[in-house]
């Protein structure tokens, strides 16, 4: 598995990364820093969450390093993510990937298979897990 998290995982994280910063669909900042700023922030209040110790860079969440060059193919050091940070990311990418189904249009709904919307901010849902359930199910 290691080897498919330095060789696999980074460039899921790299399309999911531009995907969701392309454009104002998912998150209202004017530019493609802010939108990867708020990404990176929610990332590290998950690890922080998660007592994750082995991170990827901040680095990651800018577009010099995801985009350097429009005719290249973006590649990503170990020093910017390790196969341990890979690992975790997924997770990490996991969750969001849900809450922007389930809060999204109904095409990003078929992606998730969710039935239910989540009416919060997608990248910060209420800590208490029974609030989130209460709003996410109508109970």
């Amino acid at each position: 598995m290691h080897i498919s998290h330095l060789a696999l995982v980074p460039d899921c994280i790299i399309s999911c990364l531009l995907d969701w910063s392309d454009n104002t669909k998912y998150f209202a900042e004017s530019s493609r820093e802010k939108r990867l700023d708020a990404l990176r922030h929610s990332y590290k209040n998950w690890c922080e969450g998660q007592k994750v110790q082995d991170r990827a860079s901040k680095r990651l969440f800018s577009a010099a390093v995801l985009k350097p060059d429009v005719a290249g193919y973006t590649e990503v050091s170990q020093k910017i993510i390790n196969a341990t940070a890979a690992r975790y990311m997924l997770f990490w990418l996991s969750s969001v990937a849900k809450q922007l189904a389930a809060s999204g249009d109904e095409i990003d709904q078929c992606f998730g298979k969710s039935k239910h919307r989540y009416h919060g901010n997608p990248l910060y849902p209420p800590s208490n897990p029974h609030e989130k359930n209460r709003e996410e199910f109508g109970d």
